[in-house]
């Protein structure tokens, strides 16, 4: 789905997405600043849990949150022992 179709399907959801805010004056070009995705005032926040002293499950999950940030979710990677992440931490 493109990008478009997320946010619909986040927008059936109750989710939306901040007002667009009104163009900075710069000298230079500004950092692009993505708009917060919410529901009833609480930004959406994903949690991603990768296996402990895993490089590579660990580089994939900062991947997906890094994605997730730039359009405007708050996301955060959570590095849990295989044990944990498998078990308690899928609840």
């Amino acid at each position: 789905p493109s990008q478009d179709d997320a946010f619909a399907l986040l927008a059936e959801s109750g989710f939306g997405r901040a007002p667009e805010p009104p163009p900075a004056v710069s000298a230079t070009s500004p950092a692009p600043r993505p708009r917060p995705v919410a529901k009833d005032g609480k930004s959406l926040t994903i949690r991603i849990g990768a296996v402990a002293n895993d490089a590579t499950a660990l580089a994939v999950a900062n991947t997906a949150a890094d994605q997730l940030r730039s359009a405007g979710i708050d996301a955060t990677v959570r590095s849990v022992p295989g044990d944990e992440l498998y078990g308690k931490e899928l609840v």
